[in-house]
């Protein structure tokens, strides 16, 4: 019996670690979600590697690229972005800098982009 408390425990201390190693999560653009004039909304935020960046948005209107900087400062696709398209997209941030825009008509020429920093070292499981 005390072997089996022992095991419920550990296996209870694991789920908590785990759901403390997990990033924070941001939706983008908070209530109005991502949309045009978007590309301050970083501004104040400090973003780990781990964090994960929610964005909601009308799939029938918008996108988001994830791409390079040369990209993202052009409003171009490059060589390999990745596109999302389900209108609640979740992505989690890597050490380093992330750009993103939506390539629908003109939204990153209406700024409907941000570049994301994410420094320190992600939560430690």
């Amino acid at each position: 019996m005390g072997r089996l408390v022992a095991v419920v425990m550990c296996l209870a201390l694991s789920c908590i670690s785990f759901k403390n190693a997990s990033g924070a999560e941001y939706t983008v653009g908070d209530a109005g979600g991502w949309t045009v004039n978007i590309e301050g909304w970083t501004q104040g935020k400090k973003f780990r590697p781990g964090d994960v960046l929610l964005f909601k948005y009308d799939p029938a209107l918008h996108n988001v690229v994830s791409v390079d900087l040369d990209s993202y400062d052009t409003c171009t696709l490059g060589e390999s972005p990745k596109i999302y398209e389900s209108g609640k997209d979740r992505v989690v941030l890597k050490r380093g800098n992330s750009f993103f825009f939506s390539s629908k008509g003109r939204d990153c020429d209406n700024k409907m982009k941000i570049e994301v920093h994410a420094w320190g070292f992600p939560p430690q499981p």
